[in-house]
């Protein structure tokens, strides 16, 4: 069976800091396709920005390998809007995402 998900990025800089932790699981689930991505450009970009942040130190070909290996595994969709309140405007996109339909599968 699987799983759609829209995976936050802290769930993504978790991953990588603790691979044995439930979001490491969690990206090599989607890394190995039992767990399918969903994504947006905008995902995309902020998960390229964040996980390049001098603070977490990650070799930056181990952030392409994750981001590539998720691209090819992603269901692409295009977010629509939402009228709901959230603490964080940049959690908006991942609402909007998980609200969305499909813009296309890579």
């Amino acid at each position: 069976m699987n799983y759609y998900a829209v995976i936050d990025t802290n769930v993504l800089v978790s991953a990588l800091l603790r691979p044995k932790s439930i979001p490491g699981i969690v990206l090599k689930e989607a890394l190995g396709g039992r767990v399918i991505p969903l994504l947006n450009s905008e995902i995309l970009d902020e998960y390229g920005e964040d996980l390049s942040r001098r603070k977490f130190s990650f070799d930056q070909r181990n952030i392409r390998v994750v981001l590539d290996g998720l691209v090819k595994r992603t269901l692409f969709i295009d977010a629509g809007p939402v009228d709901e309140y959230l603490p964080d405007p940049k959690d908006v996109v991942f609402l909007c995402s998980y609200h969305g339909k499909t813009e296309r599968s890579r």
